[in-house]
């Protein structure tokens, strides 16, 4: 998906929302699981003017306007309340098997609560029920890898004609900065070698000047 000129040059949106578990078969989503299950709550809790909480959905609003226009649009979630669970899997490798990740492309109406049994391959919307898949990080990443790539040195030549187009703003330092970039080019042992080092120069602009990682998903052949 191209960069969204209106939304800072991204195009992937990811909101990330704390679920608690239940436990209980009193909790009011349980006949729908018959288990202990997973929640997390979509608008957040805000005052009106007279002082009484209420559910905002402006951030809902503001994720279903670029889901809408077909970008890749997540809200992540835990599926685990436990610390040593959380760094076993990250040191095993498997951290972003087990962040379900809901697509909000697929959610056509408005909903209070989310729910979802940890082995249940999909969620389940509440005020309205409404059910949709359920994927893992990873597997959504895979889907986006799987649709379509480019070699790193198109890539390159593209992320580069991006950083030069966004211009740095109030930072004096990003057009002599992005201009270095072509002048420490130097001659390698192979072009393979040169375009992966062209891309490190280019990560180590965007982690100074935007405070970001450009993600590199090479293909296996």
């Amino acid at each position: 998906h191209a960069p969204l000129d209106s939304d800072e040059g991204c195009n992937f949106f990811l909101q990330y929302k704390l679920s608690c578990a239940l436990t209980s078969p009193g909790a009011k989503e349980w006949s729908h699981w018959g288990e202990e299950y997973f929640r997390f709550k979509i608008p957040h809790s805000t005052r009106d003017t007279a002082g009484k909480f209420i559910d905002d959905y402006h951030q809902w609003s503001c994720l279903k306007i670029l889901a809408d226009k077909g970008y890749p649009t997540f809200y992540a979630t835990n599926s685990t309340l436990q610390k040593a669970q959380l760094q076993k899997t990250l040191t095993d490798g498997t951290l972003l098997d087990q962040v379900p990740l809901l697509d909000v492309r697929g959610v056509s109406s408005l909903h209070k609560h989310v729910t979802f049994a940890a082995d249940a391959t999909h969620f389940i919307l509440h005020s309205e029920k409404e059910e949709t898949g359920k994927g893992s990080f990873s597997e959504r990443l895979d889907q986006l890898v799987q649709s379509r790539w480019k070699n790193l040195a198109e890539s390159n030549k593209e992320i580069y004609a991006a950083l030069h187009e966004i211009g740095g703003g109030g930072d004096e330092s990003w057009s002599a900065d992005l201009e270095r970039i072509t002048t420490q080019k130097v001659r390698l042992a192979s072009e393979n070698v040169e375009t992966f080092f062209e891309r490190l120069l280019l990560n180590a602009f965007v982690r100074r000047h935007i405070g970001a990682d450009l993600i590199w998903l090479p293909k296996v052949a």
